[in-house]
């Protein structure tokens, strides 16, 4: 049977990329430091459906929205691509990109996305949330950066436009129309939290870098931990590269308290909340203050995207939460394809966002974008996992347990494929 090229493309889309609000099915993923530090090249811009920006979008009357089925449904792109910082313009251009990916993939024709690009400052942000209003945007995808999502909240959701936001910040949101699509650290910490504890373990020790992420991962490992009647009994930070580094990693083995190298530490499951480079160099020093780890479950965060983790000898046995690798192999084998470059870790989000708004669309060519319909119980599927909002703005997703072992990462409990019951 022959079919033609668009039943083709839409035979695809129903096999691979199908985002369900009615049965649901993300590497968990706080943004990697190649996403905020990295040094991947400017990627081509597809030419297959050009994105209008903003400047030039004409604007639509409020009588054409009185329609009972709209022609088009606005979906804008508040994205830093002006940004003076080169490493968060990257960020935003593969946010873009992959937007325009999934434009392409899911080949919805009543889905306008427009482009509105900012430095992610208040200076450009407030103008861009203005516009949108003028522009009778039904959807916002970004921003990126929390300052920028508290700025935009601002004015859109006094006009009754939804966003849904990457930043991974918990505070940039607080119900309302704006949701955050990232990956939630406090998410991923609680599910492996979660798996020690159903391992045995009762006993925690927390061990990071004194930085924002590591004292926010401290504090939510914290409550997961005692909110499920067990205990941190020991947490030490510490600051790389200072004259007490050897000191911290001291106090963190228990050296003092010990009265033998043989004797256990008060924890059996560790956190640690640092990148691979710096695992690199705290695991070793460990083990010469005779830490056993075959005797240790540690547990890592999203930031151990990072293949470097499988060549560390003592991280063996190690787990953290992630979405499923290989569906998200598979959107980046498309992206390269396309643009010719490597996605960044996020790039993913943009993906699910549009292909989201286009389900909705088609399920709901009416209201598509009702609360209602964006925090479906049910949930829907992306690209790496299935995914929920919830009332208070923030998201749910269905995480899977990822165990490093013989240089590649095994499943040890696989991601849901549904919402339903939990």
């Amino acid at each position: 049977m022959n079919f033609s090229k668009p039943i083709k493309r839409l035979l695809l889309i129903a096999v691979t990329i199908i985002l369900s609000a009615c049965s649901a099915s993300d590497f968990n993923n706080f943004p990697s430091s190649s996403d905020i530090f990295g040094t991947n090249k400017t990627p081509t811009p597809p030419q297959q459906k050009p994105v209008t920006q903003y400047p030039t979008q004409p604007d639509i009357q409020p009588k054409q929205l009185q329609k009972k089925l709209k022609e088009k449904y606005k979906v804008a792109l508040f994205l830093p691509i002006k940004s003076g910082s080169v490493p968060i313009k990257q960020v935003a251009i593969s946010l873009l990109n992959a937007a325009r990916l999934a434009n392409e993939e899911v080949n919805e024709d009543r889905l306008d996305l427009v482009v509105y690009p900012t430095d992610g400052t208040k200076n450009t942000i407030m103008p861009a949330a203005q516009r949108a209003v003028q522009d009778n945007i039904d959807l916002i995808i970004g921003p990126l950066l929390a300052p920028s999502v508290v700025e935009a909240r601002k004015i859109t959701e006094k006009a009754g436009i939804p966003m849904l936001a990457f930043s991974n910040d918990q505070t940039a949101v607080n119900g309302g129309y704006s949701y955050l699509i990232s990956y939630l650290p406090e998410q991923n910490i609680a599910s492996v939290v979660n798996y020690s504890i159903a391992k045995g373990h009762s006993n925690f020790g927390y061990y990071a870098s004194n930085t924002p992420y590591g004292k926010r991962v401290g504090e939510t490992f914290n409550r997961e931990v005692t909110s499920r009647n067990a205990r941190v009994t020991n947490k030490v930070y510490f600051t790389e590269n200072s004259s007490d580094f050897y000191a911290k990693t001291k106090e963190f083995a228990e050296i003092d308290i010990r009265p033998t190298p043989q004797t256990p530490t008060s924890w059996t499951s560790v956190m640690f909340a640092d990148r691979a480079s710096l695992m690199m160099r705290v695991l070793p020093l460990l083990r010469r203050y005779n830490i056993d780890f075959k005797k240790t479950l540690i547990l890592g965060t999203g930031i151990w995207d990072d293949p470097r983790i499988l060549e560390i000898d003592e991280l063996k046995g190690a787990v953290f939460a992630a979405p499923n690798y290989k569906t998200l192999k598979l959107f980046e084998t498309r992206y390269k394809r396309m643009f010719k470059s490597k996605p960044t870790t996020i790039a993913s989000l943009s993906y699910d966002a549009v292909a989201l708004a286009a389900s909705l669309i088609r399920q709901y060519p009416h209201k598509p974008f009702y609360v209602s319909k964006i925090t479906s119980p049910n949930g829907f599927n992306g690209v790496g996992c299935i995914f929920r909002f919830r009332n208070d703005g923030l998201s749910e997703r269905g995480l899977s347990i990822l165990r490093v072992n013989d240089k590649r990462f095994e499943v040890v409990v696989p991601a849901p494929d549904t919402f339903v019951g939990s």
